[in-house]
């Protein structure tokens, strides 16, 4: 997930609504998982592509969170795993809402193996 330096990762698992403008005045909407969250990211699983660079909002708990798409890789047979910036400087934090099954694993920026100080 690309985030700035220091931020904790958050795994999680929260159906969410996903509105994405696949085309100028075109939205479509479906239904992904949130798998990651972060106070400026986040990394959705969606049955469908969509464009890097691509503005889109999703629906968690009746908060709709905006962004932009970073970058999808294709893991078959799950589905595309898209990485989201949120804009305009929005920060999530767990007083939000939290996702179901929030799991705090790791600070980013920090090379494997090496001990936190």
């Amino acid at each position: 997930m690309p985030e700035s330096r220091g931020q904790w990762r958050y795994l999680c698992s929260e159906l969410v609504r996903i509105d994405y403008e696949a085309a100028p005045g075109t939205i479509q909407q479906f239904v992904g998982n949130l798998e990651e969250i972060s106070p400026t990211a986040a990394v959705l699983l969606l049955d469908t592509s969509v464009r890097r660079g691509q503005a889109l909002s999703f629906l968690a708990q009746n908060h709709r969170l905006r962004g932009v798409v970073e970058s999808w890789v294709y893991e078959p047979p799950l589905g595309y795993f898209v990485s989201v910036r949120f804009a305009n400087g929005y920060q999530w934090r767990e007083e939000h809402f939290r996702p179901a099954h929030l799991l705090k694993v790791a600070r980013s920026g920090r090379a494997r193996g090496q001990d936190a100080s």
